[in-house]
């Protein structure tokens, strides 16, 4: 089965997924760690929130009615999955954030020695992710 399917399957279930992206850094082209930096997620603990059960979730997840917002980006579609410029994106409410690894041109490395890494976003009492489909490398069923 693939992580779509395995996904797609599991809508409104509780799962661990892993997952890579690149870090967008600031500072534009000057700064020399531009496309090189890539942020590494795995065991994250997530509630996949479709569209039939979208508005549950949310509440199950501590979440109130008036903190649902309709897709800043993207269209969500009947089997819960978002597309957004010819790719797949599944949204997740995060109970748990996993183990974060960050690595340079495939070495790990610092956090804290990241030229131009954003600051946190702060602490939100459930944050919702939305993660495209290819960058996942691993779903695991709670």
């Amino acid at each position: 089965m693939t992580v779509k399917d395995t996904l797609i399957k599991n809508i409104g279930n509780t799962v661990k997924v892993s997952f890579s992206s690149q870090v967008k850094l600031t500072g534009g082209k000057k700064n020399p760690m531009q496309d090189k930096v890539v942020k590494h997620i795995s065991g994250m603990e997530a509630t996949l929130a479709g569209k039939q059960d979208y508005a549950l979730a949310y509440t199950e997840a501590g979440l109130m009615a008036s903190d649902i917002k309709s897709r800043p980006w993207g269209v969500r579609l009947d089997n819960g999955l978002i597309e957004h410029k010819g790719e797949f994106y599944v949204e997740l409410l995060v109970k748990d954030k996993g183990k974060t690894v960050y690595t340079l041109d495939g070495v790990p490395i610092a956090k804290e020695a990241i030229q131009g890494l954003p600051e946190d976003k702060g602490s939100q009492e459930v944050e919702v992710r939305a993660v495209k489909l290819s960058n996942i490398t691993k779903v695991e069923v709670v």
